[in-house]
């Protein structure tokens, strides 16, 4: 099992991220023109357990996206948007799914 920073998607007025930012407490998604500016909180550290599917329904069907299933510190379960989760821990070098050559 490897842990996993877990964030929340905000929307920030602009003039109130650039303190934020520089705190290192939020991380920069996506800078448009305009009043407000979306950014990555961190909420907590949990363990990543696999990765897992869910669904939106949008106006021309539904949508599918993938998500990394957690287990926070109290035992909480939870899915997540896999987007909104870092790995703070090394993968297993001996995972299966690697591939090691010889050269």
């Amino acid at each position: 099992m490897r842990n996993v920073k877990v964030y929340k998607e905000v929307t920030l007025r602009r003039e109130t991220h650039q303190t934020l930012l520089s705190d290192g407490e939020l991380e920069l998604i996506e800078d448009r023109p305009g009043p407000c500016i979306r950014v990555r909180r961190l909420r907590g550290c949990a363990v990543f357990l696999q990765f897992g599917i869910d669904n939106e329904e949008l106006q021309g069907g539904v949508g599918h996206y993938t998500t990394a299933v957690i287990e926070w510190p109290d035992g909480l379960l939870e899915s997540v948007p896999v987007n909104m989760v870092r790995f703070i821990t090394p993968r297993n070098n001996n995972a299966p799914h690697e591939d090691k050559t010889d050269d």
